[in-house]
């Protein structure tokens, strides 16, 4: 081309330097550098123990990469092979120079280091930070992180687990109660570090002894268990009101009767001062207050504390319409 003139190197028609020459002068380079494994399976990068170690280590060597200033907008593929005390790095780069396209392949040899990450440090010691005292016979433990777990041990009724991250504890109790546990939380005062204090946490994890349909009592008032998952949602069996509560609000609730005391009945009778309803197994006659009932409607009837209660009743889906 007319703009091209002797590469001042080799004679090749370019624009200056031909890209071989310049590359050959001006390669990519990889700054020093090595890798740092646990032997739990955690890379050290930038400061950071991760677990994503591929995307961490491809990260890591992008990171490292020289590039000459007169290369326009380099990219890089990098892949890697762990063999022994080493690591072989291979990239290709493409990027362009005088606004041509180029790439090129380069490899490298890292070394690799052991580092001990701070999880196995504490695991090595005994350390631990919270304690999950697990009472449900459903609940496995298989599927925790075992790079957390300092110890189990097994106590009447389920496991003391002992955790050395905290962090992860609060995680998992929060995950836990979502899935329909019932979780509480306390703490006491282990010592100090750097001046403040330091606390172990003890979460206490178990199902609750009521189902759903079971009726319960919580701060004097008598309640329906419609559903109960991190929230419980509860059906008021005077005020006939639904309402919802964090399930750990109901850790001192007691259980009044089960869902199979509540029978079956028919309103057979409507009346401006009340209502008449049969029971459909004793065929006994009840006298109550219309809450908004017709002739003929379905009903359960349930004697709590010696007083019988009108309920609705409970549709397919085990709960109340409306």
């Amino acid at each position: 081309m007319a703009d091209e003139s002797p590469c001042p190197k080799c004679g090749r028609p370019a624009k200056g330097l031909c890209i071989d020459c310049f590359l050959e002068d001006n390669p990519v380079t990889l700054k020093d550098f090595r890798l740092e494994y646990c032997d739990c399976g955690l890379v050290f990068v930038h400061g950071v123990w991760r677990d994503d170690v591929d995307k961490a280590v491809k990260e890591l060597v992008a990171s490292k990469l020289r590039y000459p200033l007169e290369l326009d907008k380099p990219m890089a593929w990098v892949e890697y092979v762990l063999w022994g005390k080493h690591a072989k790095i291979h990239v290709h780069v493409a990027a362009l120079y005088l606004g041509n396209k180029v790439e090129r392949d380069y490899e490298w040899n890292i070394p690799v280091a052991k580092r001990i990450c701070p999880d196995c440090v504490k695991l090595s010691s005994g350390y631990f930070e919270a304690v999950l005292q697990v009472r449900a016979e459903d609940f496995d433990k298989n599927w925790l992180d075992a790079g957390k777990i300092a110890n189990v041990e097994p106590v009447a009724g389920g496991h003391d687990i002992y955790l050395i991250d905290n962090g992860y504890a609060k995680r998992l109790s929060q995950s836990l109660s979502e899935k329909g546990y019932l979780v509480t939380h306390s703490s006491s005062l282990y010592g100090k570090k750097d001046g403040r204090d330091v606390y172990r946490n003890f979460y206490s994890i178990k199902r609750p002894e009521f189902k759903k349909g079971d009726f319960i009592k919580l701060d004097g008032i008598v309640y329906r268990v419609l559903e109960a998952g991190a929230k419980a949602s509860l059906y008021n069996i005077l005020s006939h009101a639904k309402t919802s509560k964090k399930l750990s609000r109901l850790s001192d609730a007691e259980i009044l009767a089960p869902s199979s005391d509540a029978h079956q009945a028919l309103v057979t009778e409507v009346r401006p001062d009340g209502i008449q309803v049969m029971d459909s197994e004793t065929y006994g006659l009840f006298e109550f207050k219309n809450k908004g009932f017709s002739q003929g409607d379905e009903v359960e009837i349930i004697k709590i504390e010696g007083k019988n209660y009108l309920l609705p009743k409970v549709d397919k889906s085990g709960v109340y319409g409306g």
